[in-house]
């Protein structure tokens, strides 16, 4: 989980747009682990994990970060800018592709940017 939230900042915006994308067709299912991690992370229950959340979490599994580290893995993965990690973007940023990836899923993500419905991005 921690290493997908530090690889999140290599991604680019089309990249992390895409994964929001897949982020509104997951099923219970299918996020129901990462689920269960966030709830762990957000120990105020507020659906916002803060930076001091983010640290507590990661010291209990042996982690030991900086300040700055935390604040650079806040600012890649929050997508909107406020300085905290909310649960779509939590999941944007731990999902592995290759697990959800379907014919169904290319199709909405491809129409999501096929803004002018011309079959063509």
């Amino acid at each position: 989980m921690f290493e997908s939230l530090q690889k999140y900042n290599s991604l680019t915006i089309l990249k992390k747009e895409a994964m929001s994308v897949f982020v509104k067709t997951l099923n219970k299912d299918e996020i129901a682990k990462l689920r269960k991690v966030f709830t762990e992370f957000d120990t105020d229950s507020t659906g916002m994990i803060t930076p001091d959340e983010l640290r507590k979490a990661l010291k209990k599994i042996g982690r030991k970060n900086s300040a700055s580290e935390i604040k650079e893995i806040i600012q890649n993965v929050d997508y909107l800018g406020n300085g905290l990690i909310n649960y779509s973007e939590f999941l944007a940023a731990t999902i592995k592709v290759k697990d959800i990836l379907t014919e169904e899923r290319i199709l909405t993500l491809f129409e999501h940017f096929d803004i002018d419905n011309t079959g063509f991005i």
